[in-house]
């Protein structure tokens, strides 16, 4: 999906928002993809940093026809000239884009994340309000990530373009999110990571025999 300069305005930074979370950060999953060594920078993107930053952010949203919020990790050593992956986290039921923030320290994490692996990434903290992340009478929340959010994100932040560079994750109702953007969007994810996913429906055999998948159980659960 093209984007033109009318219907995303540039994100704005809300300074209550972005004071809130850099008291909580003071003190993923890894996309398959790596930074491309050089491209033209993008029109209006975020200036390279040296260090990495987790800011909130709002944008005029057409599909949802409203302001739309968003918290977004920059890694260390950020260059517009470059190119990196993008990772999108969902939230659960009753969450917004400040709740997988707010639980734990996940600009340490990714910063850790990052350090450990070699492979920095831009993380996008999506508010998903209660909308499982799919189209109703109330929000076109499905088609608002993929018509409005990414778009956007592709101006706001220097990213690759091929869809194994694009990952989504999310817990409980954001992790149905997860399975279903991947699923429904395959041109635009490749890869998902869904945490205790609120999902009620059997998968049925023939999908399960083309299904790779990763299942692990914390260190203090008994598997059975």
């Amino acid at each position: 999906h093209s984007q033109s300069a009318e219907p995303h305005a540039p994100a704005t930074v809300s300074r209550q928002r972005q004071s809130a979370i850099t008291k909580q950060s003071s003190g993923k999953t890894q996309a398959a993809s790596t930074p491309s060594q050089t491209a033209p920078p993008i029109a209006g993107s975020t200036v390279a940093q040296t260090s990495s930053s987790l800011a909130a952010f709002t944008f005029s949203a057409p599909t949802l026809q409203r302001a739309w919020s968003y918290m977004a990790y920059v890694p260390a050593g950020y260059d517009p000239h470059k190119r990196y992956p993008l990772v999108l986290m969902l939230h659960g039921m009753d969450g917004d884009d400040t709740n997988l923030v707010q639980l734990v320290d996940s600009k340490s994490l990714l910063d850790e994340a990052v350090n450990s692996t070699g492979h920095p990434a831009v993380v996008v903290f999506v508010d998903g309000g209660n909308s499982f992340y799919v189209d109703s009478p109330a929000e076109k929340m499905q088609t608002a990530i993929m018509q409005d959010l990414l778009p956007h994100l592709k101006q706001q932040f220097a990213l690759l373009s091929q869809a194994d560079a694009y990952a989504v994750g999310g817990v409980s109702m954001g992790g149905y999110g997860a399975l279903r953007l991947v699923l429904a969007e395959p041109q635009q994810f490749r890869i998902a990571a869904a945490l205790s996913p609120a999902v009620w429906q059997q998968v049925p055999e023939a999908a399960q025999s083309r299904m790779p998948a990763f299942l692990t159980h914390g260190q203090w659960d008994q598997a059975r």
